[in-house]
Protein backbone atom coordinates (compact mmCIF):
# COMPACT_ATOMS: atom_id res chain seq x y z
CA UNK A 1 0.00 0.00 0.00
CA UNK A 2 1.48 2.96 -0.84
CA UNK A 3 2.95 5.86 1.57
CA UNK A 4 0.42 7.88 4.00
CA UNK A 5 2.17 11.02 2.32
CA UNK A 6 0.44 9.35 -1.38
CA UNK A 7 -2.59 10.76 0.00
CA UNK A 8 -3.75 13.75 -1.42
CA UNK A 9 -6.78 14.07 1.20
CA UNK A 10 -9.25 11.93 3.15
CA UNK A 11 -11.02 11.44 0.04
CA UNK A 12 -8.38 9.62 -1.95
CA UNK A 13 -7.78 7.36 1.85
CA UNK A 14 -11.57 6.75 2.23
CA UNK A 15 -11.65 5.10 -1.00
CA UNK A 16 -8.86 2.76 -0.50
CA UNK A 17 -10.63 1.95 3.23
CA UNK A 18 -13.52 0.83 1.58
CA UNK A 19 -12.00 -1.53 -0.53
CA UNK A 20 -10.49 -2.84 2.75
CA UNK A 21 -13.61 -3.24 4.03
CA UNK A 22 -15.91 -5.22 1.69
CA UNK A 23 -17.23 -8.62 4.05
CA UNK A 24 -20.41 -7.41 5.43
CA UNK A 25 -19.77 -9.42 8.68
CA UNK A 26 -16.68 -7.26 9.25
CA UNK A 27 -18.28 -4.19 8.44
CA UNK A 28 -21.00 -4.61 11.22
CA UNK A 29 -17.99 -5.58 13.50
CA UNK A 30 -16.27 -2.42 12.79
CA UNK A 31 -19.82 -0.63 13.18
CA UNK A 32 -20.25 -2.52 16.50
CA UNK A 33 -16.81 -1.85 18.05
CA UNK A 34 -16.84 2.06 17.03
CA UNK A 35 -20.04 2.73 18.71
CA UNK A 36 -19.07 0.57 22.11
CA UNK A 37 -15.85 2.42 21.72
CA UNK A 38 -17.71 6.01 21.31
CA UNK A 39 -19.89 4.88 24.89
CA UNK A 40 -16.87 3.55 26.52
CA UNK A 41 -15.30 7.13 26.17
CA UNK A 42 -19.02 8.51 27.36
CA UNK A 43 -18.57 6.37 30.40
CA UNK A 44 -14.90 7.05 30.75
CA UNK A 45 -16.19 11.16 30.69
CA UNK A 46 -18.32 10.39 33.49
CA UNK A 47 -16.44 7.53 35.54
CA UNK A 48 -12.52 8.40 34.81
CA UNK A 49 -10.63 5.18 35.75
CA UNK A 50 -7.77 3.63 33.77
CA UNK A 51 -9.75 0.08 33.77
CA UNK A 52 -12.19 2.76 31.17
CA UNK A 53 -9.78 4.60 29.45
CA UNK A 54 -7.89 0.80 28.67
CA UNK A 55 -11.21 -0.77 27.64
CA UNK A 56 -11.58 2.28 24.80
CA UNK A 57 -9.02 1.15 22.39
CA UNK A 58 -9.57 -3.22 23.33
CA UNK A 59 -12.90 -2.70 22.70
CA UNK A 60 -12.56 -0.09 19.46
CA UNK A 61 -10.01 -2.55 17.95
CA UNK A 62 -11.19 -5.52 19.39
CA UNK A 63 -13.78 -5.81 16.60
CA UNK A 64 -12.26 -4.20 13.81
CA UNK A 65 -9.43 -6.43 13.95
CA UNK A 66 -11.48 -9.93 14.23
CA UNK A 67 -13.47 -8.18 11.21
CA UNK A 68 -10.18 -8.46 9.21
CA UNK A 69 -9.01 -11.27 10.18
CA UNK A 70 -11.25 -13.34 10.59
CA UNK A 71 -13.94 -12.31 7.98
CA UNK A 72 -12.33 -10.12 5.17
CA UNK A 73 -9.01 -11.86 5.46
CA UNK A 74 -6.42 -8.62 5.12
CA UNK A 75 -4.70 -7.22 7.36
CA UNK A 76 -5.92 -3.57 9.07
CA UNK A 77 -3.97 -0.56 7.84
CA UNK A 78 -4.56 0.99 11.08
CA UNK A 79 -1.50 0.82 12.93
CA UNK A 80 0.26 2.34 9.61
CA UNK A 81 -2.64 5.18 8.79
CA UNK A 82 -3.87 5.57 12.23
CA UNK A 83 -5.05 9.09 11.85
CA UNK A 84 -6.69 8.63 8.55
CA UNK A 85 -8.14 5.20 9.87
CA UNK A 86 -10.18 6.53 12.47
CA UNK A 87 -11.46 9.47 10.74
CA UNK A 88 -13.21 7.10 7.95
CA UNK A 89 -13.92 5.09 10.64
CA UNK A 90 -16.05 7.67 11.92
CA UNK A 91 -17.11 8.72 8.44
CA UNK A 92 -18.42 5.64 7.46
CA UNK A 93 -20.35 4.67 11.07
CA UNK A 94 -21.73 8.10 10.59
CA UNK A 95 -22.74 7.38 7.04
CA UNK A 96 -24.13 3.92 7.65
CA UNK A 97 -26.44 5.17 11.03
CA UNK A 98 -27.63 8.00 9.11
CA UNK A 99 -29.06 5.72 6.51
CA UNK A 100 -26.23 7.45 4.10
CA UNK A 101 -24.05 3.52 2.93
Amino acid sequence: MADQEEYSNLEDYYTVYLTQHADKTNRILHLVGTVLALLQILITFFDFSLFNIILIPLVWYGFAFAGHYIFEKNQPTTMKYPLLSVKCELRRTKEILMRER
